[in-house]
């Protein structure tokens, strides 16, 4: 429990400078430390074992990184942290807050009506074998076919994607533009 509340402490002063640096008009350093946030409280939260001593914080982390994450406009992280939060046995107040996050989700992530993605979008299970930071690259070798298949992943979830992912099996949605290039949609380990 100490090490988690270190890491939640630290998220929470990377979330208090990203608040001054929002009232100072930098929103270059506002993204950065909100990132930093997200990144240490999910980290918090995800160690945090589920006993009896500390069951309401387990659900209390989840629901502050799901909803820094939703800041930062990492949405498919935020409704993940939630619907984790969710599959448990949370007490009613924070069930009632992660119920509250994925339905700002929803209204922020869903098409008007009558619009829709560009693009094919395809589930694919492999082991991600490499990461190329430069490219903005992933490398997966599919399980069914043992294809080797190069995924371009957006700069701000490159890194936290190696630290999480390489070396597992994982399950990744991508989208594929008219010219065949593939786009990392959402990632998550294999069941």
């Amino acid at each position: 429990m100490d090490s988690v509340k270190i890491i939640h402490e630290a998220a929470m002063e990377f979330y208090d400078l990203a608040r001054r640096a929002k009232a100072k008009g930098d929103h270059g350093a506002w993204k950065e430390y909100m990132e930093k946030a997200y990144i240490l409280e999910k980290e918090a939260a995800l160690t945090m074992p589920e006993q009896q001593n500390n069951f309401m914080w387990r659900y209390i982390l989840l629901r502050s990184a799901g909803w820094l994450a939703f800041q930062c406009g990492f949405y498919q992280e935020a409704a993940n942290l939630a619907e984790l939060g969710l599959n448990g046995n949370p007490p009613a107040i924070e069930k009632s807050k992660l119920e509250n996050l994925l339905k700002s989700i929803q209204q922020k992530t869903v098409a008007p009506e009558g619009a829709s993605k560009a693009g094919k979008e395809n589930k694919i299970s492999g082991f991600l074998a490499s990461v190329d930071l430069i490219e903005n690259k992933i490398y997966v070798r599919q399980l069914d076919t043992e294809e080797p298949l190069y995924i371009l992943v957006p700069e701000e979830k490159i890194r936290e994607i190696a630290r999480l992912f390489i070396g597992d099996i994982v399950q990744i949605m991508i989208r594929e533009n008219e010219e065949g290039a593939k786009y990392l949609e959402n990632i998550k380990r294999a069941a």
